[in-house]
């Protein structure tokens, strides 16, 4: 009986490198229990977690990005059609391992005049859909806006223009002026000012979050959520109704307004637009969900934009005024519901440029994110973050934004730094800089790594009026990305270079536990001046010798469980199979030597992408109780590494065992090393 059993799971599984759906196996994307989410909890040391896992019973990481294209603009699609969304999205996941994108729709693409809703838009947007859901990429739906509408003279998008007339929005012709003085005007430069200087984007915001009446000529007063709710409405039933179960099933929720500003940006107003308005909105959009068969969906609520960015519109003028804080929502939205952030560098990205980013400098803002979902009892997701790649000073580095941003994805702020202000010795160049005293250069042996989709994968980047890369004009090669993507080198001649690598990123998307700590390290070099940026080593002794000071690896530690089914790792396609090696508890292989179809037992790797000349692979790791490794309580590692040159066996055997020795005292190996600056968070608990 258990030979047949075992013979069955087999060929479930070797199935996958066919055309024929298996069932029963973890490889089957299709499956229920590889594709279908649910959230879950993990406790270490009296913290308490929420996180996403399979129906094994795997933690499930998303790693992804925002798709956009001509979204904002044009036609309201992200791609010019659906063999283009195959082609793009493809690209993507052999790439970058992507599993997860924040998908735009538009409300005036939806609904361009009153309850006159465009199913051909909608049916276009669905048949892009399913070429990502056939890639086995999550999707979770956004309805996007930005500074309210573009009927407003120097708005943006995201609202029709015939609910800004019938909201009677005042000053919708005047634009954004940053000072208004008789006849001394002087203009705004940055689109995110008219949150701030523009009287009509001001007036639409505080208008719409008090749920103004609409004028209808025909209908008379209409609230203005119950136009938005059934807009909603319409499009989550059109498109559950033109997907099938299984591909339903990989749509996992909805992103209901982007960036919510009120009108008044006000701090005393803060707590009444969070419990009153914001909440109240999501709420009604919640029930709307659940009736129209999205009740098993998540809600990705976005706290108000400016709780963990300053009050100096969005970097292009610095107000002085700190953040809004977290902790207005009074109780937790309860289950159903994620903490849905986003993350900008305004500093940096606008004109109060002080300091370059240091090794740490992102960790403790993520941790902000991190720290409100544990308040609210809901998993966190940081849906926006971005880089921008077009010419800067040195202070704007690239290379360290992306490092650092994914570093604090990766992990948070160590126990052992702490920050402070006014410590230590102070430079003119890091004048409004925080000092950290370093007790430890340890990561903590428990961290939350985060679930994010970056911005954006845009393949229509040259067509934007707001682009300011030049050599996008007439872009070519697989992709064009914006506000922190890959447009710098478009073509695939040049698409190894620096940058890019810092993009193509190992990551652990399914773990056969719960993950305790992980860390992609890429080599590359800052954008500025080439220097190397050796931020994390693996150093298991602490009084010993660093490993992989230059080099790339990957490294997860988790807290194993009798699942049946192994952990999956992306690994870029950098790590070429004759000089990488992966490292476990158990042992050591070479890339080579693993084998190269499912097994129920063994080690194996797989292309991201069957058939995909540039694809990265899966590294898939199974768990081990045998108990002959000596890692206690249920511990597991993974490490995988690249090197020119061979490695020796015993070498790699002693390194083997002084991380298990490391791991046996509850302690991470990873080491940060170098000049670390972890930057004091922007933002708040208000309860504190």
């Amino acid at each position: 009986m258990n030979f047949l059993l075992s013979f069955f799971f087999f060929v479930c599984a070797t199935s996958f490198l066919t055309p024929v759906k298996a069932s029963g196996s973890f490889l089957d994307l299709t499956h229920p229990k590889t594709r279908d989410l649910e959230v879950a909890s993990k406790s270490y040391d009296g913290q308490t977690d929420y996180y996403f896992r399979d129906l094994w019973g795997r933690e499930v990481l998303m790693r992804g990005w925002n798709v956009s294209g001509k979204a904002k603009n044009g036609d309201y699609l992200s791609f010019k059609n659906a063999d283009d969304a195959e082609k793009f999205l493809e690209d993507q996941k052999a790439k970058v391992g992507t599993n997860v994108l924040r998908w735009m729709f538009q409300w005036p693409g939806v609904e361009k005049s009153f309850r006159e809703y465009d199913d051909v838009y909608l049916e276009k947007q669905v048949k892009q859909m399913k070429k990502a859901i056939k890639l086995g990429m999550y999707i979770f739906i956004d309805f996007h806006q930005d500074a309210f509408s573009k009927a407003i003279k120097d708005g943006y998008n995201g609202t029709p223009e015939f609910v800004v007339d019938w909201m009677k929005v005042k000053h919708k012709d005047e634009g954004c002026w940053l000072l208004r003085l008789g006849k001394i005007r002087v203009k705004c430069f940055v689109w995110s000012m008219s949150y701030f200087f523009n009287r009509g984007v001001k007036d639409a915001n505080t208008k719409f979050w008090n749920n103004a009446n609409l004028h209808t000529p025909q209908n008379g007063l209409v609230p203005v959520w119950d136009v938005y709710t059934d807009m909603i409405g319409h499009t989550l039933k059109y498109i559950k109704k033109n997907l099938t179960k299984e591909e339903f099933s990989y749509i996992i929720g909805l992103d209901p307004y982007n960036e919510p500003a009120n009108g008044t940006n006000k701090r005393k107003d803060t707590k009444d637009f969070v419990n009153n308005k914001l909440f109240k909105l999501y709420r009604k959009l919640k029930k709307r969900m659940e009736d129209v068969g999205w009740e098993d969906k998540l809600m990705f609520s976005e706290p108000v934009v400016f709780w963990n960015v300053s009050l100096r519109a969005l970097g292009a003028i610095d107000l002085a005024v700190k953040p809004l804080g977290y902790g207005h929502l009074e109780e937790s939205p309860g289950e159903g519901w994620v903490w849905n952030a986003h993350f900008y560098d305004e500093k940096r990205q606008g004109l109060v440029l002080k300091k370059i980013v240091k090794n740490g400098g992102y960790l403790e803002n993520y941790d902000s994110i991190r720290k409100a979902a544990r308040l609210y009892e809901i998993p966190p997701f940081v849906s926006e973050f971005g880089i921008p790649l077009y010419p800067k000073p040195e202070i704007s580095d690239v290379n360290r934004k992306v490092k650092a941003t994914y570093q604090a994805l990766d992990f948070g702020k160590p126990k052992g730094i702490i920050v402070r202000k006014g410590l230590g010795k102070r430079k003119k160049l890091f004048a409004d800089s925080f000092g950290n005293k370093i007790k430890s250069r340890y990561v903590d042996f428990y961290s939350l790594s985060l679930s994010g989709t970056k911005w954006e994968w845009s393949p229509d980047k040259g067509n934007w009026k707001n682009n300011k890369n030049n050599d996008l004009k007439k872009p070519v090669g697989f992709l064009g990305v914006s506000g922190g993507a890959l447009t710098k080198f478009a073509t695939p001649k040049d698409y190894l270079k620096s940058t890019h690598k810092a993009f193509e990123r190992g990551y652990i998307k399914r773990t056969a536990g719960e993950l305790y700590n992980s860390y992609y390290n890429d080599n590359v070099r800052d954008s500025f001046k080439s220097r190397p940026l050796k931020w994390v080593s693996l150093r298991p002794d602490p009084n010993g010798k660093e490993y992989f000071v230059d080099q790339k690896y990957f490294y997860a530690h988790w807290k194993a469980k009798r699942l049946g089914v192994p952990s999956e790792i992306f690994i870029p396609r950098h790590f070429k199979k004759k000089e990488s090696y992966l490292i476990t508890q158990d042992g050591v292989w070479s890339f080579k030597d693993l084998e190269s179809k499912p097994s129920l037992t063994n080690h194996f790797i797989l292309k991201g992408i069957n058939g995909h000349e540039d694809s990265g692979n899966r590294i898939f790791v199974h768990n081990s109780f045998s108990g002959n490794s000596g890692l206690r309580g249920g511990l597991h590692f993974a490490l995988i590494f690249s090197y020119e040159k061979e490695k020796k066996k015993p070498f790699l055997n002693k390194l083997r065992k002084k991380i298990i020795k490391r791991l046996n005292q509850k302690k991470s190996p990873l080491y940060m090393r170098g000049d670390i600056l972890v930057e004091k968070a922007k933002t708040f608990n208000i309860r504190d």
